[in-house]
């Protein structure tokens, strides 16, 4: 088990995470997602229409893990690797202060020296999707030590 802290830390570095959600006849639907971490919040994006949207309107618990290292040894038999857990309850948003704070933060991880034509980008969209933001409950981590 690893901190909090790194946990926090695999968050930010990791580079795609994987949402999942009440999925339809009670089977789980999960869903890799461009993300990224902001203020002890998760924040990704989302169309306004769809299964993952569905879901997330029809119950806002989540939970959403990513990993940041991974790679196999195979003469020991395993992996060394980093992965962060989280669950909360999800808020989807379409406009707003903290809608703005999320998509800026998620425009920094992925499109970092564009921000002007990301500007427009999110500009010529509005109203198209919803800025997803986890209000992280629980938080875990797992991973090899000696990294």
């Amino acid at each position: 088990m690893l901190d909090e802290k790194e946990a926090e830390s695999i968050f930010r570095e990791s580079k795609i995470g994987f949402l999942s959600v009440d999925g339809e006849s009670g089977y789980p639907y999960g869903v890799p997602v461009n993300f990224a971490y902001m203020n002890g919040k998760i924040a990704f994006h989302c169309a306004c229409e769809g299964r993952k949207a569905e879901a997330m309107k029809r119950n806002s618990k989540v939970a959403f893990c990513a990993v940041s290292h991974m790679e196999t040894v195979p003469e020991e038999f395993t992996t060394i690797y980093k992965s962060a857990m989280a669950s909360g309850k999800v808020r989807l948003l379409k406009e707003g202060d903290e809608f703005e704070q999320a998509m800026k933060a998620i425009g920094d991880k992925y499109c970092s020296g564009l921000s002007s034509e990301y500007d427009r980008y999110l500009d010529s969209c509005r109203g198209k999707f919803y800025a997803g933001v986890i209000d992280i409950e629980c938080i875990s981590a797992k991973g090899r030590k000696n990294l």
